[in-house]
């Protein structure tokens, strides 16, 4: 049962963390969506966030590029519904 809270808790904040634009922020916040792609159980909830922070943080994500393509080139070793693989490589 710990677990699963323990899931949950991260399933909300991956769905929550788009929010936070700050370039400070943006470090930590790649970490934790990259460390949640790989997790089958966050993978589309991390996803759909990194779309969302993409999308409405551009300016703060382009000192973050290479660590983005980084990211595509890993795509095809996260357990992603094809759906979330393509919205995130729309908000990429």
């Amino acid at each position: 049962m710990q677990q699963i809270a323990q899931i949950l808790n991260r399933q909300v904040l991956l769905l929550c963390i788009n929010r936070l634009c700050f370039d400070y922020f943006v470090d930590a916040i790649l970490q934790f969506l990259l460390a949640g792609l790989q997790e089958k159980s966050l993978s589309t909830a991390a996803a759909n966030s990194l779309q969302c922070i993409s999308t409405t943080c551009r300016e703060e994500m382009v000192s973050h590029f290479q660590g983005l393509v980084q990211i595509v080139s890993a795509l095809e070793t996260f357990q992603l519904s094809n759906d979330a693989a393509i919205g995130l490589l729309k908000g990429l």
